[in-house]
């Protein structure tokens, strides 16, 4: 695999945001990919050119705190740049542009590589998620939901169509839910003491990433939240509106509902979720 600015000790690579807005699916995009750099070049550290585009520098520290200072790698963010030589802006020409949220050239890489993504995320994370787990007696099931409050076309979560799967989970399965993300979820959104809100007390959101990875299950709404147990060998049920950003999702998948470097237990479900198969999918999982 080449990397334009390849250093002794460092490799060098362009977050380009000049033609999009940043987002956190976009983020652990780019950084699965350094990682899968790194175990090719055998490298561990990494200088991040940005160009902010129309993003605030608030907005780029904050992603870039959570996404790349928890992992395992060294990631350094220095001043902008403009060069479209960089890696990966060469391999991005014409009409066949791709934004960083999409998969297709991580896909690439893959196949290239023979290698699936993973995320590695750093010994301080990792002690800060084995806290969590020590409040956690047994295994649970890890639900995540968009609420970008646009609306449900747009990917937002069903709340009551969702609020009665977590009833079920943890009265009728007897199952252990722990929420993750920090999008607003209505106060009354399940009750359950088998429940845990891991945004409403306070927990990081790396933690929160990292944690996805101990669930049993990962089930929710395709978000930036989500990608990052795409980056796991975790069994996962991701819903996309099949509407939403239906011709990316056309290139990323084809007519496959998993990703090319998924296992068989990892899949992105184009469909409006119901109570009934969000269900008997989950049972299945778990062999219920």
């Amino acid at each position: 695999m080449k990397v334009d600015l390849l250093l002794r000790d460092v490799i060098v690579l362009h977050w380009n945001l000049s033609k999009e807005r940043i987002t956190l699916g976009g983020a652990l995009m780019l950084r699965a990919e350094c990682e899968m750099i790194s175990k090719q070049n055998r490298q561990s550290s990494f200088n991040i050119l940005v160009t902010p585009g129309t993003n605030s520098n608030k907005d780029i520290e904050l992603i870039f705190e959570t996404v790349f200072k928890s992992s395992a790698l060294f990631f350094n963010l220095i001043e902008a740049a403009e060069k479209e030589s960089l890696y990966p802006d060469a391999y991005l020409t014409g009409e066949d542009r791709l934004f960083s949220y999409s998969s297709e050239r991580i896909a690439s890489l893959s196949k290239t590589l023979k290698l699936a993504p993973k995320l590695s995320w750093s010994r301080d994370v990792y002690s800060e998620v084995d806290k969590v787990l020590e409040t956690l007696d047994e295994e649970f099931i890890c639900l995540s939901l968009k609420f970008s409050g646009l609306g449900i076309l747009d990917g937002d979560a069903d709340i009551d169509m969702w609020n009665e799967v977590v009833r079920i989970i943890t009265i009728e399965l007897g199952m252990f839910v722990v929420v993750v993300g920090n999008d607003f979820i209505e106060a009354d959104f399940s009750q359950s003491p088998r429940v845990r809100f891991l945004g409403r007390e306070g927990i990081k959101l790396a933690t929160q990433l990292a944690l996805s990875e101990k669930a049993v299950l990962y089930v929710g709404m395709a978000s930036g939240m989500a990608s990052a147990v795409t980056f796991s060998e975790t069994p996962y049920l991701i819903y996309k509106h099949p509407e939403y950003h239906s011709d990316l999702m056309n290139r990323e998948l084809g007519v496959s509902d998993s990703f090319p470097w998924a296992n068989q237990q990892q899949n992105i479900l184009r469909k409006i979720p119901n109570t009934s198969d969000v269900i008997e999918l989950i049972k299945r999982r778990l062999h219920k």
